[in-house]
């Protein structure tokens, strides 16, 4: 038997509330379907209404009418579905979009279950969805499960009780209108996702940023992986933009900074293997930050100056500043520079204490102008050392004296 509790469409304000529905088991029952046959569905509201035990809890399909189910609102829906049972089902193109979905779900003990499936081209567009599944008995099932050629979209959270996930189709998700002159599109092929077991929608998706009228235009995170490649999106238009992607990189903390022109409507396609060679712009990890082109101040760039305490032989390590300052209360008799990088300049700070005619010897990797330097004798004067590394030796560029 095939009995369906309701079978409703083609309707505009339709009010369910304060039900209960339960034991429609046929292999074509459903509790509550949605199916257009001659027009739309629009602005209805189910309120309070649990269904359990269902062949299909929810449905909708299209049978003649159009595709269109629209602003509608599912609130306090509580689902409960038990072996071999889907919960929502989206069939026959249909389309579901500006709407609020509210729903628990509970899969029954250990039976296998599909919490959310869309199939036959259904698109759930710009929807938001609050929409959480337990599996309190550990069976299997599936959580999400998109056919090739449906959509899902929209802004919430989607927790698809553990299990794991069947992505054909595309899950977008539409982060909040930002204004006039800006709005706001989140991609991400179903690849990605396939082996998520809980997915929220936004959670592991890659974010653009772009103006209103032409959305993948500007600098943004528009990049999506299509299974080889990374793709930056054109905007169908003339607009041209760019892609950023900050993420980890080779397992470690390290963070890399792309940047990916897109021009007009053409899509630019970027392969793993020239990605970092070609649009390399910047690492950061706990060495610091690296970038790949030039830099701009608009004001002042500032170094750290590094204090070295007297020795007789001391040691001015090139990897914690460009500058050191030190005060000779003695002679030093050796001295050395550690842990150069090729083109790094460095300059030394050398004072006299009070009692001054302090003696030097500098680095032997050191190449002095004239081949030597006295220092200033003087109590409590100072001479200036600047040099550049070029790999091998470092270079005296300039000095001062009996500052």
């Amino acid at each position: 038997m095939n009995a369906v509790a309701i079978h409703v469409g083609d309707i505009i304000g339709l009010r369910l509330q304060d039900l209960w529905i339960a034991d429609f088991t046929g292999s074509s029952s459903a509790g509550l379907w949605f199916d257009n046959v001659t027009n739309w569905t629009e602005q209805t509201l189910v309120e309070n209404v649990r269904i359990q035990n269902a062949t299909k809890a929810l449905r909708f399909t299209v049978n003649g009418g159009t595709n269109s189910f629209s602003y509608q609102t599912f609130s306090r829906v509580s689902l409960e579905i038990y072996n071999g049972q889907t919960a929502i089902s989206s069939e026959n193109n249909s389309s579901l979009f500006g709407s609020f979905v509210d729903v628990t779900i509970n899969k029954s003990g250990n039976s296998s279950g599909t919490i959310l499936s869309l199939a036959s081209t259904s698109t759930w567009l710009n929807n938001n969805y609050h929409i959480i599944a337990e599996n309190n008995g550990g069976g299997g099932g599936t959580g999400i499960s998109l056919a090739s050629g449906t959509t899902l979209s929209g802004t919430g959270t989607i927790v698809a009780a553990g299990l794991s996930n069947s992505i054909s189709g595309t899950l977008e998700t539409l982060l909040p209108y930002l204004g006039s002159t800006a709005t706001t599109s989140v991609v991400e092929t179903p690849l990605t996702l396939a082996a998520r077991s809980n997915v929220q929608l936004g959670t592991y998706l890659t974010p653009q940023l772009g103006a209103g009228g032409g959305f993948r235009q500007g600098v943004g995170l528009n990049t999506f992986f299509d299974g080889s490649n990374w793709i930056t999106q054109g905007d169908g238009g003339a607009n041209n933009g760019a892609t950023a992607i900050l993420g980890g990189y080779g397992g470690t903390t390290a963070l890399q900074f792309f940047t990916i022109n897109s021009t007009g409507a053409s899509d630019q396609t970027i392969s793993n293997a020239t990605l970092d060679s070609t649009h390399l712009r910047a690492t950061l990890d706990s060495s610091g930050l690296s970038l790949a082109g030039s830099i701009t101040a608009s004001k002042y760039l500032t170094s750290h100056l590094e204090a070295v305490t007297f020795s007789a032989t001391p040691a001015f390590d090139a990897a914690l500043g460009n500058s050191f300052k030190m005060t000779l209360t003695g002679n030093v008799t050796s001295s050395t520079i550690s842990n150069p990088q090729t083109g790094e300049f460095i300059t030394l700070l050398l004072c006299q204490d009070g009692t001054g005619s302090r003696t030097m010897a500098w680095p032997s990797s050191l190449k002095l102008a004239g081949g030597s330097y006295t220092l200033t004798t003087g109590a409590n004067k100072c001479d200036s050392v600047t040099a550049v590394y070029d790999g091998t030796s470092w270079y005296e560029t300039a000095r001062a004296a009996n500052l």
